[in-house]
């Protein structure tokens, strides 16, 4: 392995551990932040930040592998690390096509899981909804999106 590639591949696997790492802890912060925008999507969508902390995780752990094979010039670890880049492009490209192929039920499923939230408004075994959406409305047609943290 000569030197240019050993230290590329270094590099650029600092940025993907780096860039792990923050994914990590974003993911977290917003797993544990309690926000009102868990009342108006659907329990599906709470699943969105546990899968980007899991994709934190392996991104960590994929440059950690690229650097120890860059640093060790391992052949193992290169070709392992090879592998999952490769099975990463076609698991990406498969759900590129999957979501071009299916934006149109991505867009329906949406309507009506906001729907559902807005024919509980009101109810009052719901009073968490009419209190959240309330707020959210409020804070929307003030203009002041800032202002969602506050509450």
């Amino acid at each position: 392995m000569g030197c240019v590639s050993k230290y590329g591949l270094l590099t650029i696997n600092f940025f993907v551990l780096a860039f792990g790492l923050c994914v990590i802890g974003v993911s977290a912060a917003i797993l544990h932040q309690n926000t009102i925008y868990g009342v108006l999507l659907s329990n599906l969508f709470y699943s969105v930040p546990l899968i980007i902390l899991l994709s934190g995780i392996f991104l960590t752990c994929l440059g950690v592998l690229g650097c120890l094979g860059a640093i060790k010039e391992h052949p193992v670890l290169l070709k392992l690390y090879a592998a999952v880049i490769t099975v990463i492009l076609i698991v990406t490209m498969t759900a590129g096509i999957t979501m071009l192929v299916f934006t149109a039920n991505t867009s329906s499923f949406l309507v009506r899981g906001m729907t559902n939230v807005f024919n509980e408004y009101g109810e009052e075994d719901k009073e968490y909804i009419t209190h959240d959406l309330d707020i959210f409305q409020q804070t929307v047609s003030d203009g002041r999106l800032s202002d969602l943290e506050k509450n």
